[in-house]
């Protein structure tokens, strides 16, 4: 499983605010993070059911196709508070099919 691990960007968060590249370097890996989830079974989904993965799929399409301006706030908080929760479950699932398949 490869990392997307965006919360190691080291970033002040004034500097991501006014700074596009710093953005683009965050958009990226949130793009990446949704086309994942949309190829997720729903299998998976549903078994992950407490993932909001509507929402993160959407977010994908707004980063994409530029459905409305992206709200750097709502971006920094997804980064900081959301995608943290979240990585750590798919790590905790990804090392436990390992598992399975190493048995």
């Amino acid at each position: 499983m490869q990392r997307y691990n965006v919360v190691h960007v080291f970033i002040i968060k004034k500097q991501f605010s006014n700074k596009q590249k710093e953005q683009y370097a965050i958009n990226m890996p949130l793009l990446q993070i949704g086309e994942l989830a949309n190829s997720l079974s729903d299998e998976y989904k549903t078994k992950r059911n407490e993932i909001p993965w509507r929402s993160i799929i959407d977010l994908r399409h707004r980063v994409v196709h530029g459905y409305g301006a992206l709200k750097m706030e709502n971006i920094w908080n997804i980064v900081t508070v959301e995608v943290p929760p979240l990585l750590a479950i798919l790590e905790e699932d990804f090392t436990a099919m390992n598992g399975e398949e190493n048995d």
